[in-house]
């Protein structure tokens, strides 16, 4: 395995903010208002995230034909493809890290 790669590849999930978007929209397809609400990040750095993911295909936005314009996000396959691993690292720190602080 190229380290290098993992490494940078592994900043998709783990960056900074990345693992708590992701995991917001694990509860499903949701609108930037409710993102931002449930993440504690600037609007600039949560737009420049979304886009990242986007790019990457681990969430599509969907614009709804509405009137006001309705925007929401929510994961493809791929980003769905990560709950195992998100869902093991949380079992791991459970199990292993002193939360307690």
């Amino acid at each position: 395995m190229d380290t290098n790669r993992f490494k940078a590849d592994s900043r998709l999930i783990f960056g900074r903010w990345n693992y708590d978007i992701v995991k917001e929209l694990m509860n499903g397809p949701k609108r930037y208002s409710d993102i931002k609400r449930a993440v504690p990040i600037t609007g600039t750095t949560l737009t420049d995230r979304l886009r990242m993911f986007e790019a990457e295909n681990l969430i599509l936005r969907h614009m709804h034909p509405e009137i006001p314009l309705r925007v929401e996000y929510a994961l493809t396959a791929k980003g769905e493809a990560l709950r195992p691993m998100v869902e093991a690292f949380e079992r791991w720190v459970i199990q292993y890290m002193d939360c307690s602080e």
